[in-house]
């Protein structure tokens, strides 16, 4: 979905209405793909292929707080000419909030 990781702005309309807007900071940021889904808590995130980047998840319910959701599973990685698909699963009892954020974190 996501080709161009040059640093502009891109917007994408993905299955159920949702957009995702993102602008990156740097090429280093990463790009969310697959939204989560409220009954599976799975969504996937694209990222430039980097060993000496480290990625965490962390969640909000109201933009304001966010907390690293260490439960967070990370499955089987796929990779493309540099660009690796991560799918990741997030806490279960996340699930239980009304509004759910995520957030990918380089560093």
């Amino acid at each position: 979905m996501f080709s161009d990781l040059t640093g502009a702005t891109q917007t994408v309309t993905v299955p159920g209405g949702f957009q995702i807007v993102d602008t990156p900071i740097n090429s280093t940021n990463s790009l969310i793909v697959v939204p989560p889904m409220l009954t599976t808590s799975v969504f996937s995130y694209t990222r430039r292929a980097d060993p000496s980047v480290t990625y965490s998840i962390w969640t909000s319910t109201n933009l304001t707080t966010w907390t690293r959701d260490t439960g967070a599973v990370v499955g089987t990685i796929t990779a493309t000419n540099g660009i690796e698909t991560v799918p990741v699963t997030l806490s279960q009892a996340l699930l239980a909030n009304p509004k759910l954020f995520v957030r990918v974190q380089a560093q």
